[in-house]
């Protein structure tokens, strides 16, 4: 992957030159956040593994509303460390190469947002992304790895979902617990993934199941009934005369609703949500 943002090295003037590569404290570039096909953590730092680890805490579980913003918690742990950071992304799981929804940094300073291109051309900081970079990473700031802090650190931030339900999602993160040497080695990087589903918002509710002759409860075998309640159809019909055929039949033209009885269909005339 191409880098617009150039790796620092330190180079002893010495017939064996070493070459240190010094980690990103300020943020790191964007797509390590172990998406499969792009990179993680382990692209700048050599990651021994460790006794920690990397979470999200999801206010709703693992499921998501479409356009309903969420606020997450990421959590940096490990017993030996003393610095951390962080990117998390966030994808259809249907195409790992699209990007879903958007990220609002904290207000602690602790955060901010990356954005690119599917390429890696390049990369912008600012509080979205424009569409030539439609690929968006929330990861820590330089105040953010609280350099000296023992055990482990949390990074606090908003994500919201696409407006319309594009199946399930998955959320990618890495994260740095670091030793502070400023360097990239003895840091242990950590990677999960969740996967969250769409919820099902406005359930059917049924209140009440009546004759459609007498409406009163109680039903005779081959007779028409009333289902009564809330969020029955997603169309909103307004009866009309017309409707109503020889007086007191049920309606004659019907509506996108469905029911069934006994795990058998029915024959829906119409329904109101």
């Amino acid at each position: 992957m191409k880098r617009r943002r150039v790796l620092i090295a330190q180079i002893a003037v010495l017939a064996a030159v070493p070459v240190v590569i010094w980690a990103y404290a300020e943020g790191p570039i964007a797509g390590v956040a172990g998406v499969p096909g792009e990179s993680d953590c382990r692209y700048c730092h050599f990651s021994a593994g460790g006794a920690g680890s990397v979470k999200v805490a999801f206010p709703g579980g693992l499921t998501y509303q479409p356009g309903v913003t969420q606020h997450l918690v990421v959590t940096v742990a490990d017993p030996a460390q003393i610095r951390w950071g962080f990117e998390l992304t966030a994808r259809k799981a249907s195409d790992g190469t699209t990007q879903a929804g958007a990220f609002t940094p904290g207000s602690d300073g602790y955060t901010q947002l990356v954005c690119t291109q599917q390429a890696f051309q390049t990369e912008a900081w600012g509080n979205s992304c424009p569409s030539s970079m439609p690929l968006a990473y929330i990861e820590h700031t330089w105040n953010g790895t609280r350099y000296g802090q023992r055990g482990s650190a949390n990074f606090q931030f908003d994500w919201t979902p696409p407006s319309t339900d594009v199946g399930n999602i998955v959320i990618y993160v890495a994260g740095n617990a670091a030793n502070g040497d400023g360097g990239a080695g003895g840091d242990n990087i950590y990677l999960a993934k969740y996967t969250l589903s769409a919820v099902q918002t406005n359930q059917p509710t049924i209140s009440k199941v009546l004759n459609s002759g007498s409406l009163q409860p109680g039903i005779p075998a081959a007779a028409w009934f009333t289902v009564e309640g809330t969020n029955l159809s997603k169309t909103t019909r307004t009866w009309r005369s017309s409707d109503i055929v020889n007086g007191n039949s049920p309606p004659s033209s019907t509506v996108s609703a469905s029911l069934s009885v006994a795990n058998r269909p029915t024959f829906t005339t119409s329904a109101r949500p």
